[in-house]
């Protein structure tokens, strides 16, 4: 057996290992003599295939598995005993495992490829500076916030005649047939009609009265159309004109700003003045805008983080890795489009191991439902619920954690969170004060 090594880069290097008959024989011949023992071929009893037949049908991929054991077993003590502390598996670029015949088997040679881990120096210190921004809740933010509510906890009510926001329902059919029933209870919003004539024609109408129009003008999306009708987008007819029988008219009605509204959003006599509400609605503008800049201040933190470190990888081997490793065939042309990304995760992967070494983080279990909590109280603030109680938070958090996948997700999750306390501990932070506005229009062009 012979080894060689080749340097092709900076941090790159190449293995050859060099195998003789002699190498792996007696490992092929064990195996043989084991798979004899298994192997059923009608016509011979279990364990009696003669051996000649055994080597005949099995040699060749026997061959193959004994010399990838080996071959594994070598590179794996070659780089112990070398110190090198590699980044991923090595990955092999050559092998001539197909010159395999049935009775011969050659000199196998197989090259590996690997890439070394940089060295690891990270310098922050309170001349670096990064900027925080304390972001103003203006006037328009808190009427964001009361139309939110009042549309939320609105209602539809029945109403006499039709208006320009109406949702408008009955039975739809052709104009000049109206035995021909498309929809016996369809359903048209007068805002969304496309055509101001036609939109028109509707308002004012009562139930029972009867509205002709021209389908194609009145909704061109042939998708809302051929849905409105219970069609299939090709089965449209042309030119279409429609009439629709109104037997039922809506509108929406905001809730109004008073009690009952405040009590359905934050429980009996929580909040009992319209002053309160502004106060409430306030804070939570706080705490959205406070999450909003600590999202923003945690790339910034780590985009600092990553430029400090300068890490020099071997790139031309994370390519050649990232191809090999990818589940399915890919391009050279999706690999320079997606390398940036998968260069970027690398980078961040050796900085979080080499500062959670050197700073002992450790994830416990109580980190680990703090976790699962901010992951359960974001999705119902999803669905627009922002007060939920303590002990249903306290319920649900250890089912999350139940989830392999959550799991591994909320541990990331909080290492990241401890990486970045580091990292913000040791730089300055330059606190400005912004308007929510010039705040988006920041995020925006940082992000192009």
């Amino acid at each position: 057996m012979n080894i060689e090594k080749k340097e092709l880069s900076h941090l790159h290097e190449a293995v050859t290992i060099v195998l003789e008959k002699q190498d792996y024989q007696e490992a092929v011949d064990k195996s043989l003599k084991n798979l004899r023992k298994q192997v059923q071929i009608k016509g011979f009893r279990p364990g009696n295939v003669p051996m000649p037949i055994v080597t005949k049908l099995y040699r060749k991929s026997v061959v193959v598995d004994e010399v990838e054991k080996i071959i594994q077993n070598k590179i794996t003590n070659y780089l112990k005993e070398n110190n090198l502390d590699v980044l991923g598996t090595p990955i092999i670029t050559e092998n001539n495992f197909d010159s395999i015949t049935e009775t011969e088997e050659p000199t196998f040679k197989i090259t590996f490829e690997y890439g070394i881990k940089p060295e690891i120096n990270i310098k922050l210190s309170k001349k670096d500076k990064v900027p925080y921004y304390n972001i103003k809740v203006d006037e328009n933010s808190i009427n964001e916030y009361l139309n939110y509510y009042k549309r939320t906890y609105g209602e539809n009510i029945d109403s006499e005649e039709v208006g320009e926001n109406s949702t408008i329902q009955g039975k739809i059919f052709p104009k000049d047939n109206p035995e021909q029933i498309y929809n016996e209870n369809g359903t048209i919003l007068v805002s969304m009609i496309k055509t101001e004539k036609i939109k028109k024609s509707f308002i004012g109408k009562k139930k029972g009265d009867i509205v002709s129009f021209d389908a194609e003008k009145a909704m061109p999306n042939k998708k809302d159309l051929a849905l409105l009708l219970q069609l299939k987008e090709e089965e449209l007819p042309e030119n279409l004109k429609l009439s629709i029988e109104i037997t039922k008219i809506t509108d929406f009605k905001e809730a109004e700003l008073n009690q009952e509204l405040w009590n359905k959003i934050y429980g009996q006599d929580q909040v009992t003045s319209y002053e309160q509400f502004i106060e409430k609605i306030t804070k939570e503008i706080e705490e959205q805008r406070k999450s909003e800049s600590e999202y923003k201040l945690h790339n910034d933190l780590k985009n600092k983080l990553l430029s400090k470190a300068q890490l020099d990888l071997p790139e031309e081997f994370l390519k050649k890795q990232l191809k090999q490793n990818a589940k399915e065939e890919i391009t050279d042309e999706v690999i320079q489009n997606e390398f940036p990304l998968y260069l970027n995760a690398v980078k961040e992967q050796l900085i979080y191991a080499h500062l959670q070494k050197e700073h002992g983080i450790k994830i416990t279990e109580e980190d680990m439902i703090d976790g699962a909590k901010k992951i359960v109280i974001n999705q119902f603030r999803q669905y627009g619920l922002y007060q939920l109680p303590e002990e249903y938070i306290n319920e649900l958090a250890p089912k999350v954690l139940k989830n392999e996948k959550e799991a591994d997700r909320i541990f990331e999750m909080k290492l990241d969170e401890k990486i970045i306390e580091i990292v913000k501990s040791l730089v300055t932070l330059d606190e400005q004060e912004i308007e929510f506005e010039d705040f988006v229009k920041k995020v925006k062009e940082e992000k192009n």
